[in-house]
């Protein structure tokens, strides 16, 4: 017959385990996933006994146990504000003027990219934020008559874009990416 002393581990996290999931449904999954861990370690042969928060040198148990928790980022607050692996190629329209220009921007190494217009000049354009909701690129023409540097800002949605730019020129457009 079992004594008191070896069955007590067991019921005692099996009780707590109880307690969990009637009195904090909230955080009953969390709780229960710790729990589980001490009804398996209770009863298991060579587990943790007696005090785990001590110190090997001192023997003091007034030490923080590195066994604590932090309550983890939700994933929608983690995810909203991250950088995202870039896209190898950009195909964008940049409506302006009373005209549609387009480009196929191909990235040339880290954030930056270049192509040609359709208008015939060859620019750099180098992404200063790419997150799950938003881009921003900044252009460089490369040197010809009439080039233009510039700031392109936008919400994102999947594989498309779409946003305004303000260049050196003065002009104003709307574009739209994708890739």
């Amino acid at each position: 017959m079992l004594q008191w002393k070896y069955l007590q581990p067991s019921l005692t996290a099996i009780v707590a385990l109880l307690a969990t999931i009637l009195c904090l449904p909230a955080n009953a999954q969390d709780h229960l996933a710790n729990q589980r861990m001490l009804v398996a370690q209770a009863g298991s042969i060579g587990g943790t006994v007696g005090k785990t928060d001590k110190s090997v040198i001192s023997n003091d148990t007034n030490q923080p146990s590195s066994t604590r928790h932090a309550k983890p980022v939700p994933a929608a607050t983690r995810n909203a504000n991250k950088e995202e692996s870039l896209p190898k190629s950009i195909q964008m329209d940049d409506h302006a003027l009373g005209m549609t220009f387009s480009i196929t921007l191909h990235n040339v190494g880290g954030k930056n990219y270049e192509g040609t217009w359709s208008h015939g000049y060859a620019t750099k354009f180098t992404i200063v934020a790419f997150t799950h909701d938003s881009i921003q690129m900044n252009r460089t023409d490369k040197p010809k008559f009439g080039a233009v540097t510039g700031s392109y800002s936008g919400s994102r949605s999947g594989n498309h874009a779409t946003g305004q730019a303000t260049v050196s020129n003065g002009a104003h457009s709307k574009w739209e990416a994708s890739w």
